[in-house]
Order: structure tokens, then C-alpha cells, then sequence
């Protein structure tokens, strides 16, 4: 993804298969909506809205790892609320 915008590790060890389960999870926890769903072989892309704004949240094989990062152009200190939040639900 090529937002421009700084992205949050949501998970740093994921796999495809797990990717539905765990994306699930993660935007039950930060209260997001789920908006549609593209799955291909070697990479997942759902988006998302939290707080009025367009997600992606995104697994792809080359890092194994679930990523959130904003289908805009939004601010750091949107990305870093983000974060707070999700370290604060731990």
C-alpha cells in the first residue's frame, strides 16, 4: 500500500490462512467496520473504517505480518492515536 501515510504493525507473525481470523479480531478490538474483502493467493486486503476514515488492513507473504495503514493521505498524529489506543486496550 502506498498511502504516504505512516502504517501500525497490527501483528508481526501472521500467516495467509490465519489472516481472516486475526483480522477479524483486530477490527472487533479497535471498533472498526468492515467494508469489503479482496483475497488472492499471495496477499489479503480488506477495508476497513475507523473513525470516518478508509483502512486497509492487509497481510501479505513477503513479511507475514497484518498491517493497518490508511487508504488516504492522514495525519501522524492519526496513526499514532491509533496506536495509543490499541496499546492501551492490552
Amino acid at each position: 500500500m502506498a498511502s504516504g501515510s505512516l502504517c501500525v504493525v497490527l501483528q508481526e507473525e501472521a500467516s495467509w490462512d490465519s489472516f481472516g481470523q486475526d483480522a477479524s479480531e483486530w477490527i472487533k478490538r479497535i471498533g472498526a467496520k468492515l467494508i469489503c474483502k479482496a483475497d488472492t493467493v499471495d496477499e489479503r486486503v480488506w477495508v476497513i473504517e475507523y473513525s470516518g476514515i478508509p483502512f486497509w488492513i492487509s497481510y501479505d507473504d513477503f513479511q507475514s505480518s497484518i498491517t493497518l495503514e490508511p487508504k488516504l493521505d492522514v495525519p501522524d498524529s492519526t496513526i499514532e492515536q491509533i496506536t495509543a489506543d490499541i496499546e492501551a486496550s492490552v
